[in-house]
Protein backbone atom coordinates (compact mmCIF):
# COMPACT_ATOMS: atom_id res chain seq x y z
CA UNK A 1 0.00 0.00 0.00
CA UNK A 2 0.82 3.87 -0.23
CA UNK A 3 0.93 4.53 2.72
CA UNK A 4 0.64 7.82 4.62
CA UNK A 5 1.61 7.98 8.88
CA UNK A 6 1.64 10.29 11.76
CA UNK A 7 4.82 12.06 11.67
CA UNK A 8 6.22 12.23 15.08
CA UNK A 9 4.17 12.30 17.95
CA UNK A 10 1.10 14.63 16.37
CA UNK A 11 -1.81 12.88 18.54
CA UNK A 12 -3.72 15.72 19.63
CA UNK A 13 -6.71 17.04 17.85
CA UNK A 14 -4.20 19.30 16.53
CA UNK A 15 -1.45 16.57 15.27
CA UNK A 16 -4.38 15.00 13.97
CA UNK A 17 -6.02 17.52 12.32
CA UNK A 18 -2.59 18.45 10.64
CA UNK A 19 -2.21 14.77 10.09
CA UNK A 20 -5.11 14.53 8.19
CA UNK A 21 -4.63 17.52 5.94
CA UNK A 22 -1.47 15.13 4.69
CA UNK A 23 -3.21 12.68 3.35
CA UNK A 24 -3.92 13.02 -0.91
CA UNK A 25 -5.16 11.13 -3.20
CA UNK A 26 -2.10 8.65 -3.63
CA UNK A 27 -2.40 7.15 -0.29
CA UNK A 28 -4.18 3.69 0.06
CA UNK A 29 -4.12 3.42 3.77
CA UNK A 30 -2.80 5.82 6.77
CA UNK A 31 -1.92 5.10 9.93
CA UNK A 32 -2.48 7.65 13.26
CA UNK A 33 -1.68 7.80 16.27
CA UNK A 34 -4.80 9.07 18.78
CA UNK A 35 -3.25 10.02 22.64
CA UNK A 36 -5.30 10.69 25.43
CA UNK A 37 -4.83 13.21 28.73
CA UNK A 38 -8.34 12.84 29.76
CA UNK A 39 -11.44 11.08 29.81
CA UNK A 40 -13.25 11.00 26.35
CA UNK A 41 -10.49 11.91 24.15
CA UNK A 42 -9.70 9.38 21.75
CA UNK A 43 -13.46 9.21 21.46
CA UNK A 44 -13.59 12.43 20.05
CA UNK A 45 -10.56 12.01 17.73
CA UNK A 46 -12.18 9.22 16.48
CA UNK A 47 -15.20 10.51 15.51
CA UNK A 48 -12.38 13.20 13.19
CA UNK A 49 -10.31 10.36 12.33
CA UNK A 50 -13.20 7.95 11.49
CA UNK A 51 -10.87 4.58 11.68
CA UNK A 52 -12.09 1.65 10.30
CA UNK A 53 -9.31 -0.10 12.51
CA UNK A 54 -7.81 0.11 15.84
CA UNK A 55 -4.71 -1.24 17.76
CA UNK A 56 -3.52 -0.07 21.69
CA UNK A 57 -0.12 -0.53 21.64
CA UNK A 58 0.47 1.05 25.16
CA UNK A 59 -1.82 1.69 28.86
CA UNK A 60 0.49 3.13 30.52
CA UNK A 61 0.27 5.67 33.65
CA UNK A 62 1.46 8.93 31.50
CA UNK A 63 -1.28 11.31 32.00
CA UNK A 64 -2.72 10.19 35.09
CA UNK A 65 -3.74 13.75 36.30
CA UNK A 66 -6.17 13.78 33.45
CA UNK A 67 -6.93 10.75 34.28
CA UNK A 68 -6.75 9.42 38.05
CA UNK A 69 -5.67 5.92 37.85
CA UNK A 70 -4.50 3.57 35.24
CA UNK A 71 -7.58 2.00 35.35
CA UNK A 72 -9.62 4.93 34.33
CA UNK A 73 -6.89 5.28 30.96
CA UNK A 74 -7.97 1.70 30.41
CA UNK A 75 -11.16 2.35 30.37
Amino acid sequence: YKTHSTSGNQNTIIGLSLNLLQISDHHEASILELGASESGEIKALSQIAEPTHGVITNIAPAHLEGFGSIDNIAN
